[in-house]
């Protein structure tokens, strides 16, 4: 049974939970959905038939993608897009930065509100429970593919200096050739944006046909990914005027990684006083000698 992100719809995010939860909407929905990631302050001063207007869909629409996020109609909607925005009641998820005056200072704005509505998206025990099956497996298999080897690449070589037994092929046809031999004690981590990417689904359904667990790490919780993974983390962050929603997820999703990689601490074969922070100091790039 897929063990997935189980929070309280109202403790979320809004606009978080319209970027997740894209694959669930209906085609007229997701239209909507667009609409308010894409300019969410200009949604908030509007009607519900002008919302309908600009996103080619109707007033029906509009209340039922309302209810789909979990809210009690337009109204609630409205209210707790201006809470997200910081319009109407302070909100720890909103990071407050002076007005920004170039595009790096808006990029590194975004970026910091992206992580903060992350904190509320994801399911601390569900992100332990990733570190728990990591720490149990006899080996871990990592991929991705595109842009997303830059998740596994990174987890792969921590995991490798703290002497973890995985493997992080970058090339497709090795990544599936190691998941179709995996057994039930082993465990791969399956990386991908869209949770689509047919490459990353095929060597994930190989690892998990084998036998062995599947963590599955992507932005959208509808995806084929989050359905196939034993383990699902859903976190990601929407496109902006400067990156494609791909380009702005990655951070996030490396935060997820270390957030994971914090649950390791606990293995069996780690040394209570031997956390990452311990491990990462060991490595050349900080001075000791390699």
């Amino acid at each position: 049974m897929t063990q997935t992100q189980k929070v309280d719809a109202a403790a979320r995010d809004v606009l978080e939970r319209a970027r997740a939860m894209m694959f669930e909407f209906s085609g007229a929905e997701r239209r909507v959905a667009e609409t308010v990631l894409r300019d969410p302050e200009s949604v908030l001063a509007m009607g519900a038939a002008r919302l309908a207007f600009v996103s080619a869909s109707s007033v029906g629409t509009v209340v039922r993608f309302c209810h789909s996020l979990g809210t009690g109609g337009f109204q609630d909607f409205k209210i707790q897009l201006a809470t997200a925005l910081g319009a109407s009641a302070p909100s720890s998820r909103i990071i407050a930065l002076p007005k920004p005056k170039d595009a790096a200072a808006d990029v590194l704005r975004r970026t910091l509100t992206s992580l903060s509505r992350a904190v509320d998206a994801l399911d601390s025990s569900v992100v332990e429970r990733a570190g728990s099956v990591l720490g149990t497996a006899d080996r871990i298999h990592i991929f991705g593919s595109g842009p997303s080897l830059l998740i596994p690449a990174s987890l792969g070589a921590w995991l490798s200096r703290a002497g973890f037994h995985c493997s992080y092929p970058a090339d497709f046809d090795t990544q599936a050739a190691i998941s179709a031999r995996l057994t039930e004690r082993d465990v791969c981590v399956a990386v991908s944006h869209s949770g689509t990417t047919d490459l990353t689904l095929r060597a994930a359904r190989l690892a998990a046909d084998a036998g062995a667990a599947v963590v599955g790490l992507t932005s959208f919780s509808g995806s084929p990914l989050a359905e196939l993974a034993d383990v699902a983390l859903v976190a990601g962050a929407p496109a902006d005027p400067y990156r494609t929603a791909d380009m702005a997820s990655r951070t996030v999703h490396l935060a997820v990684v270390q957030a994971m990689i914090a649950g390791l601490v606990d293995h069996p074969g780690v040394k209570p006083d031997d956390g990452p922070t311990q491990w990462f100091a060991q490595t050349p790039e900080h001075g000791a000698s390699a």
